[in-house]
């Protein structure tokens, strides 16, 4: 059953990436970049549309199941946005 839900989506990186300073992000600003992606979202499979791709063909280097963590991966890497 599809339930009549918005979902918010955001991407976690540090201050001092190039990406921190755009109004917004868009699929190709990050399609090159390796990522840090929610395990949820490698089930519902929703970012796959936004990407216009399959989320197996993009640079996945981790998943997270608590947001706290991702912070922290985030924190200790140069440049890996986390979505």
């Amino acid at each position: 059953m599809h339930l009549p839900a918005k979902d918010v989506w955001g991407v976690l990186m540090r201050k001092d990436s190039p990406l921190a300073h755009k109004p917004s992000i868009q699929p190709k600003d990050l399609i090159d970049k390796p990522l840090i992606i929610s395990r949820q979202t490698t089930v519902d499979n929703e970012l796959s549309g936004w990407f216009g791709q399959n989320v197996k063909n993009l640079n996945i280097t981790g998943t997270y199941n608590l947001l706290y963590n991702a912070a922290r991966m985030v924190e200790k890497t140069l440049d890996m946005p986390c979505v």
